[in-house]
């Protein structure tokens, strides 16, 4: 009779023993499942703010090739009005020279008078 209540008794702490084994089981399962849902919740999230940020990476992507392209357009009327500002330079510096010159070749021309006029009166 004592072995049997020993053994009943054993096999009702194994079957206790299992039963807990079974709810911690369960209970795992059931966190599993939160934190999948949640993991799954935040992945979510993740895609839609990965989403805009593609979206606005795209706005951003335009946005600097319209402003490098407008770069090189300034960038090559700067160069284009810099050759303009040169050769405008040059030009001035020629027409100052020929003014120059002409000054110069009517002061020499009003010496020669004033020379042959002075021979003239002597």
């Amino acid at each position: 009779m004592k072995i049997r209540k020993n053994i009943l008794c054993l096999g009702v702490l194994l079957l206790m023993s299992y039963s807990i084994t079974l709810a911690q089981e369960a209970k795992q399962d059931k966190l599993a499942e939160k934190i999948e849902k949640k993991s799954e919740e935040k992945t979510k999230e993740l895609d839609k703010m990965l989403d805009l940020t593609d979206s606005q990476f795209q706005d951003v992507k335009k946005y600097y090739k319209e402003y490098y392209i407008k770069k090189e357009e300034i960038d090559d009327r700067i160069k284009i009005l810099e050759k303009e500002q040169d050769k405008l330079k040059q030009s001035r510096g020629t027409k100052i020279a020929s003014i120059l010159n002409e000054n110069q070749k009517k002061i020499l021309i009003e010496e020669k008078e004033k020379k042959k006029s002075k021979k003239k009166k002597d």
